[in-house]
């Protein structure tokens, strides 16, 4: 993932214990079902802005679903 990358959160098939499936509903809620921008890379995660709001997501459990920050596709 890199920054422009637009992402939308996605969980796991096993989630296991409820305190996982709790940690996923409070996530989509803040996110509001919205797809994401990446404004930043820390190494495991990422800072993504979903809407007005920027929201530290772990790499797990994003998913990238277009790839804007390809070299050459930036430029005007």
């Amino acid at each position: 993932m890199k920054v422009g990358d637009i992402i939308e959160i996605c969980t796991t098939g096993n989630l296991g214990a409820l305190t996982a499936v709790k940690f996923f509903n409070r996530l989509i809620k803040k996110t509001g079902g919205l797809r994401g921008v990446v404004v930043a890379d820390h190494g495991n995660s990422v800072s993504a802005l979903f809407g007005e709001n920027v929201i530290i997501v772990s790499k797990k459990h994003a998913r990238v679903l277009d790839n804007r920050a390809k070299e050459g596709e930036n430029r005007v």
